[in-house]
């Protein structure tokens, strides 16, 4: 069995750190961990380290915010004098995690759970979305705000159509700002969600393979998806850029316009007709959002 006795133990007690969060943790208050082996004072409770392999997944018992894989060869704990919870955390060796806004790959990393930061060097990598890498002597990622900082960076085939707060040159692409009214889209997404027939959001989810967020959704205050606004949209955006979205169940009772239609009726359909059309489907699944 993988994960000892000692390291279950160690894992329970980073539950609790992960729980009284000290600021740090960036919303995150639930952890998981597997790990060859693990060291930890029987005397203080305190964890020294994880090594022989160690996964760390944060999650967010409220689902706000999206899970977070960590991985490392090693993981060091220090804590400050009668400290219950570390105030670093230092990992060494195939350093790799799985931040929702990219990924990022070092060699070593030092998270200060004090102010949130996580430094990575030893040839850190951020690799983002349709394959752009962009490299630094250092790179900073703060789990509080989200934000990014590269040192002497170096960038490859970066996509510069979604450099300006998600724009994109794609009349098919769905950007932030085309969404008239956010209250009435998040609330037309929970109501599909509690909803259990067939509906265009429960469609968008399978067509996606993103099935498992409708229970988030139904959970998740109103307030809190306002917040969310980039993911929604990234949500849409995949959606829309996969073939063969439509299903006339789901849209049972939503109107088409005419250019939907006649895309609709039209076969075979170009790439770009089939994203247009599944664009116009979106538009058409919550008309209030949209101003329809």
């Amino acid at each position: 069995m993988r994960l000892t006795t000692l390291a279950i133990m160690a894992a329970l007690a980073l539950a609790g750190l992960a729980h009284a969060q000290g600021g740090g943790m960036g919303g995150y208050d639930r952890m998981s961990v597997d790990a060859g082996k693990a060291v930890l004072n029987f005397k203080t409770g305190v964890i020294d380290h994880f090594k022989d392999g160690v996964k760390i997944r944060l999650t967010d018992s409220k689902s706000v915010e999206p899970p977070l894989p960590v991985e490392a060869a090693t993981m060091r704990f220090t804590f400050k004098e009668d400290a219950s919870q570390p105030s670093q955390i230092v990992m060494d060796g195939n350093v790799y995690v799985k931040h929702p806004q990219a990924t990022v790959r070092a060699q070593h990393a030092d998270y200060n759970l004090d102010t949130g930061d996580v430094v990575f060097s030893g040839d850190p990598v951020i690799l983002l979305e349709g394959g752009s890498k962009i490299r630094g002597s250092k790179i900073t990622l703060n789990m509080v705000d989200g934000t990014m900082q590269v040192d002497n960076m170096i960038a490859d085939e970066i996509d510069t159509t979604m450099m300006s707060n998600g724009a994109s040159s794609d009349p098919s692409h769905l950007g932030e700002g085309e969404v008239a009214n956010w209250p009435a889209l998040v609330a037309a997404l929970k109501a599909d969600a509690e909803s259990e027939g067939t509906n265009p959001t429960r469609r968008i989810l399978a067509h996606t393979g993103q099935e498992q967020f409708l229970e988030t959704v139904k959970g998740m205050s109103a307030e809190a998806m306002l917040g969310q606004k980039g993911a929604i949209v990234k949500l849409m955006n995949d959606a829309i850029a996969k073939p063969a979205l439509y299903e006339e169940a789901a849209w049972q009772g939503r109107s088409l316009n005419e250019e939907a239609a006649a895309l609709l009726a039209k076969d075979p359909r170009e790439p770009a007709e089939e994203k247009q059309l599944n664009r116009l489907l979106v538009e058409a699944a919550y008309p209030a959002a949209f101003g329809g």
